[in-house]
């Protein structure tokens, strides 16, 4: 559990909801212990994401597991960029979404402000503080001041979104929330060639649908092998994951 405290709580029990344009909200904080109950929408960054009803296919609702190691920005940017999209129907469909890491700060910000980024500049939808030019600086003051933690993360938005460039939140120290993540020890600045993923030899290929136990799929664009997971390893020869875990498909539309 995330042990960064605003008075009493855990930081990502203060988060407000964020106005992400158009008369729509989304909620951010932690995948593990989510602050909302009713969401129709759930969105894990991490692997301590919290199982729930929605995670079988015969119950309502989505829960969405896509993974991205601490501190960095996603490896498999094309499926990022299709997530953002699904994820802006669904909310001007009127469903509730709820998305989160650990803390809700890095990876959580990093995903709102690639949010608010598409609605700004590919929709040409109009924020209320005139912020669709910055929405780094957007989501740190309407959500939390310590989004978007790792030069890494600004770096992806800012090549991938056109986001202004932007101070990381956390310095770096070694470990999650910095550049050099304790799932793969990336340690360079943001670039496609030093974070694209490269799969070991010997795994089936490519894109293959792996069903584990009641209603879970393990999916993955590029490689999986029998368990279901994929695995990658970065320029650091360490190997870390790189999955999309999607449990549910049914969505009961809000009238």
């Amino acid at each position: 559990m995330n042990h960064d405290y605003k008075g009493s709580k855990p930081c990502h029990e203060t988060h407000p909801v964020l106005d992400i344009g158009g008369g729509k909200q989304i909620w951010g904080g932690s995948c593990g212990y989510p602050t909302v109950d009713d969401a129709d929408i759930y969105i894990g960054f991490d692997g301590g994401m919290k199982k729930r009803p929605s995670a079988y296919p015969w119950n309502d609702g989505h829960s969405v597991h896509f993974s991205i190691p601490d501190g960095c920005p996603p490896q498999d940017i094309p499926e990022f960029k299709k997530m953002i999209e699904w994820v802006c129907v669904q909310v001007d469909l009127g469903r509730k979404v709820h998305c989160g890491c650990i803390g809700g700060h890095g990876r959580t910000g990093m995903f709102l402000s690639a949010l608010v980024a598409h609605r700004g500049s590919k929709i040409g939808i109009e924020f209320p503080d005139g912020f669709t030019d910055d929405p780094i600086a957007y989501v740190r003051k309407n959500y939390c001041d310590r989004a978007v933690e790792s030069q890494s993360q600004v770096d992806f938005l800012v090549k991938e979104y056109g986001c202004k460039a932007a101070a990381p939140s956390k310095k770096s120290s070694g470990w999650g929330g910095s550049d050099k993540s304790k799932a793969t020890g990336w340690s360079k600045p943001y670039s496609p060639s030093t974070h694209e993923p490269k799969f070991w030899d010997g795994w089936k290929s490519p894109s293959q649908t792996k069903v584990h136990g009641a209603g879970t799929a393990i999916y993955s664009s590029k490689a999986s092998y029998s368990g279901g997971n994929t695995k990658t390893t970065a320029d650091s020869g360490s190997p870390a994951r790189n999955e999309l875990t999607v449990w549910s498909h049914k969505v009961v539309s809000r009238v």
